[in-house]
């Protein structure tokens, strides 16, 4: 069994595998890589942040919402920037 900072070692090394594998295009890759991260440490925002914006690439948006709104709630802020400009490009799509 791994100890707490074990476990955020382990969420972090996901993180940047997942940030590499985004970079490269390769999103479903890096989508289960930030699962991994959020697996290893719950309140990881960052890798809320990077599975949502995945889903996002993916086409996946109520998936995206959630995470980002997950990231949103354990303090990524560009999460909540996010979440304002997707409600606002909605609202201008409806007009």
């Amino acid at each position: 069994m791994s100890t707490p900072a074990e476990g955020k070692s382990d969420a972090r090394q996901w993180y940047r595998r997942a940030r590499r594998l985004m970079q490269a295009g390769k999103y479903r890759e890096a989508l289960e890589a930030c699962s991994l991260a959020i697996d290893a440490d719950r309140e990881y925002a960052a890798a809320y942040f990077c599975r949502g914006a995945c889903q996002y690439m993916l086409g996946r948006y109520r998936s995206a919402a959630a995470d980002m709104d997950a990231a949103t709630l354990f303090g990524y802020r560009d999460a909540q920037l996010w979440s304002r400009y997707e409600t606002s490009r909605k609202e201008d799509d409806k007009t």
